[in-house]
C-alpha cells in the first residue's frame, strides 16, 4: 500500500471502529462464535492494539532497526479486565491514537515506510509491511464484530 492508501485505509476503519462503540450496547455481550470473544472484548482488544501499533509505528519511524515484541493478547484480555473496561475510555483512547496515527503518516513522505524494526516474532518489517498487517488485523475484528452483532458465526475468508 502506499503512504496515502494506508491514511485512507486507516481512517475508513477508524470510522467503522467508531460506529461499533457507538452502536447499541445491547450487542456487547454477543460473540461471533462459541468460546470466542465478546463485541465488547473486541472493542477494548482493538483500543490496545491500537496503543501497540501506535507504539510500534513511533519507534519504527525515529529509530529505524530497533527491537520491538509481541505481546500475549489473551493474557491482555484477561488481565487487562476486557469484559468490564469502561468503553467510553476506550473509544476516546482508540481515536486519539488512531489519528495521532494518521497525523505521523500525514506528516511524513512515502519513502518513510521503508524503515525498519525487528519484531520478536514476525522478524524484520519495513513499517509499510507492519502498518498494511495493522489495517488488515483491524478489518478482520470489524468483520468478527458485525458477525456477532448480526447474530451469525464469523468464518474466516481467508
Amino acid at each position: 500500500m502506499t503512504r496515502e492508501e494506508l491514511i485512507e485505509s486507516l481512517t475508513r476503519s477508524r470510522d467503522a471502529v467508531l460506529e461499533q462503540f457507538d452502536a447499541p450496547a445491547s450487542g456487547l455481550g454477543k460473540a461471533y462464535a462459541p468460546g470466542k470473544w465478546s463485541v465488547q472484548q473486541l472493542l477494548v482488544h482493538l483500543t490496545d492494539c491500537e496503543i501497540v501499533y501506535l507504539w510500534r509505528a513511533c519507534r519504527g519511524l525515529a529509530e529505524p532497526g530497533c527491537h520491538v515484541h509481541a505481546f500475549d493478547q489473551d493474557a491482555w484480555a484477561k488481565e487487562l479486565n476486557y469484559s468490564s473496561r469502561p468503553l467510553p475510555l476506550c473509544r476516546d483512547l482508540f481515536v486519539a491514537a488512531r489519528n495521532q496515527l494518521i497525523y505521523l503518516l500525514e506528516a511524513h513522505e512515502d519513502g518513510v515506510l521503508e524503515r525498519t524494526f525487528h519484531h520478536s516474532e514476525a522478524g524484520l518489517l519495513t513499517l509499510r509491511k507492519g502498518l498494511t498487517g495493522f489495517a488488515g488485523h483491524t478489518e478482520h475484528h470489524l468483520d468478527q464484530i458485525r458477525a456477532a452483532r448480526e447474530g451469525r458465526t464469523w468464518i474466516p475468508t481467508k
